[in-house]
């Protein structure tokens, strides 16, 4: 499963762990935080917050 970050998509390098169904088990996804860049979103999301603001 990719990650929506910093306005665009990324997909998983490696790690990926399963997801399963809460109602029969199966698995629907697997999914990675691998290759998201936490810090970059921070300041992606501030930069987006102060532009918001100053309207």
């Amino acid at each position: 499963m990719q990650s929506y970050a910093e306005n665009h998509w990324v997909a998983p390098k490696s790690g990926a762990v399963v997801i399963a169904s809460a109602v029969d088990g199966r698995v629907v996804a697997t999914a990675s935080s691998e290759g998201v860049d936490f810090g970059a979103m921070v300041r992606h999301a501030r930069k987006w917050v102060a532009r918001r603001c100053a309207r």
